[in-house]
């Protein structure tokens, strides 16, 4: 059975600097799961831009080479569920301002919502704002 997981752009970054501590375990991760469907949210894709000078095929050779596309699911339930989880955090935070990482966290989150779950470090963040989305963590 195949599956389709969202990619937190944390684990690419991870990736692509070959950050000493999380390098490996994202690589592990993403690669334990190339038999099934990879997706990058488009606020990811947008967000990785910099790291990839602005050069879109650099940017697209790398997620493909990693078995990443970006997604393509958008309903609106989207919106409400990240709107809803904002707020939520905003409660908990009350100095937290977006857009910003939270922010574009919770708004990956309401997108993997619509997959089969999500591939992040982040696994108690969308665990407390999400906790119907599985979480798969390095």
């Amino acid at each position: 059975m195949t599956f389709q997981y969202i990619v937190d752009p944390r684990l690419v970054v991870d990736i692509l600097e070959g950050d000493a501590e999380w390098g490996v375990r994202s690589a592990r991760l993403v690669d334990r799961n190339r038999n099934n469907r990879l997706f990058i949210a488009p606020v990811s894709y947008l967000a990785l831009g910099p790291a990839f000078m602005g050069m879109r095929s650099m940017q697209d050779a790398f997620l493909a080479n990693l078995g990443i596309c970006v997604a393509q699911k958008f309903p609106i339930e989207v919106m409400n569920s990240a709107y809803t989880a904002w707020c939520a955090y905003k409660g908990d935070h009350p100095g937290a301002s977006g857009p910003g990482s939270a922010f574009d966290s919770l708004y990956i989150g309401a997108i993997a919502l619509l997959y089969d779950g999500i591939l992040t470090r982040q696994g108690d963040l969308y665990r407390r704002y999400y906790p119907s989305l599985p979480v798969f963590e390095p």
